[in-house]
């Protein structure tokens, strides 16, 4: 990814921190709670930055655009990062099957890999795992003095469907849900004092925050993203083929790196993450994170003890409260709005970019939030996005489409223009018309200005951007020459 572009989103990426910060467990479980029979407002999310334009203006339009991506999946990509350097896995000695980066053998098994975990992914319909998570975190006591490491270990029984469906019992929940046709998510725990406290909250994208936090990792790693520094030569990875600890084959994946900081305090810290990647399935049936900051250790394990694809979701989905329970509510119930083609392309105000192979069971959810750019403190524009996702099993594709209107008389920011009533973050001249080197060839994009990176194409026509996603690159320019134009 150009050095600049991660400047510009860490830069909005800071802002979002600043205005919806990272939510703890701590937090999500917290007893502040509000009547059952009074919801309240979810208040109006407003994101402050202007993207700093790149010497590719196509990135500087990608970059802006991300502000809505990074808004929706709540990713933060932090500014300032320290040095970093990337070093053979911690204590790892070279073995029959793990071999270097430098062999031609290494890459071929990272290729082999995602084509074997894509497969499963796809033709995996659901799953339930009981997975125990065990988190292992430095003390000290008062005086500064170091105690035994806090220990935390929970066990949950999950089951997800390819739709996104899910239902946890355990430890960490009493039990907890999330209904892809309401984009809401439910949880029901019980305090130290052994009261059962309820939460619900509306508008989430996915199921990615209550996943991670059950199984301690996201279950589906991006072995793509880890075959791309793979056959880049990066240093740090290996991979093997090994019997997992549930008995069954299973793709062994360790990574390692050693950063820098720069700030006050100093120090080194060392990260050594490993996967192990069920064949059958392509779930993550282990993981182990270790990172070691100035000798001190802190740890992350998860292990699946059962895993089992004849399942279904219980009765109780997607669960309820009592009547008269209080209920910790919050969200935004506009967040993401199932809808149909049509009504979002009249949200939209324009046609849409859409697949030529388009079906009826595609998800297309819209979003909209008020946003301030430029010198502006306070919120000057709508952005409004419309995302069609296609499922295939546990895998997707994804076409993001992204426009922000600007207030009537609210100030043009620097470096970008108004066109249509939209904003491009370009000067006029470079917003419309393709560049010879357009990634895209084919179908209702052909002509416009285009990049593709990795497993993602991004195209810009006039004010709106178009991001399309796929599990390889190859697969994201197909997607990508596919499109027809839907609406008015």
């Amino acid at each position: 990814m150009p050095t600049d572009l991660i400047e510009a989103l860490a830069a909005l990426a800071t802002d979002w921190d600043d205005a919806a910060p990272i939510v703890t467990f701590e937090e999500l479980t917290s007893e502040r709670s509000i009547s059952d029979e009074a919801p309240p407002t979810s208040p109006e999310i407003t994101v402050v930055g202007s993207p700093r334009r790149p010497r590719r203006w196509l990135i500087a339009v990608a970059a802006a655009a991300a502000v809505a991506l990074v808004i929706v999946a709540v990713t933060v990509l932090r500014s300032g990062e320290p040095d970093r350097r990337i070093e053979p896995p911690v204590g790892s000695e070279p073995t029959t099957s793990a071999t270097s980066l430098a062999t031609p053998t290494t890459k071929e098994l990272f290729a082999a890999a995602v084509d074997q975990v894509s497969g499963a992914r796809a033709a995996l319909q659901a799953f339930t795992a009981v997975v125990t998570v065990t988190n292992s975190n430095p003390a000290i006591d008062a005086t500064g003095a170091s105690l035994p490491p806090d220990v935390t270990t929970r066990t949950n029984r999950v089951t997800l469907l390819s739709d996104g469906s899910l239902w946890s019992e355990g430890d960490l929940f009493q039990w907890s849900s999330f209904d892809p046709s309401t984009s809401t998510a439910r949880n029901a725990t019980v305090g130290e004092d052994g009261v059962v406290m309820y939460q619900e909250v509306v508008g989430w994208a996915d199921n990615s925050v209550p996943v991670n936090i059950l199984f301690g990792v996201d279950p589906f790693v991006d072995v793509y993203g880890l075959s791309l520094m793979a056959q880049a030569g990066e240093p740090g990875l290996t991979i093997e083929e090994v019997t997992s600890p549930l008995g069954r084959e299973a793709w062994r994946i360790a990574q390692s790196s050693i950063s820098t900081s720069d700030d006050e305090a100093g120090g080194e810290t060392t990260t050594t993450s490993v996967w192990d990647i069920d064949r059958e399935t392509g779930v993550v049936v282990a993981y182990r994170n270790v990172q070691v900051f100035n000798g001190v250790e802190q740890r992350t394990e998860s292990q699946v003890t059962e895993l089992t694809t004849e399942t279904a979701l219980p009765a109780a989905f997607p669960g309820g409260f009592p009547d008269g329970a209080t209920v910790n509510r919050s969200g935004d119930p506009n967040g993401f709005l199932p809808m149909t083609l049509d009504e979002a392309a009249a949200w939209f105000g324009g046609s849409l970019y859409v697949p030529a192979d388009f079906s009826a069971d595609s998800l297309v959810r819209l979003t909209r939030q008020r946003q301030a750019f430029g010198s502006s403190v306070e919120a000057n524009s709508t952005m409004i996005q419309v995302e069609i996702t296609r499922r295939v099993g546990f895998t997707s594709s994804t076409v993001t489409m992204i426009e922000y209107i600007l207030d009537p008389g609210a100030a043009v920011p620097p470096d970008a223009s108004v066109i249509d009533g939209l904003l491009c973050f370009a000067p006029a001249g470079q917003c419309t018309g393709a560049p010879d080197d357009s990634a895209i060839t084919s179908g209702a994009l052909d002509g416009k200005p285009s990049v593709a990176e990795a497993n993602t194409v991004t195209a810009v026509d006039g004010g709106r951007t178009v991001i399309v996603r796929a599990a390889t690159a190859a697969a994201a320019l197909e997607l990508a020459n596919s499109m027809t134009l839907v609406g008015p």
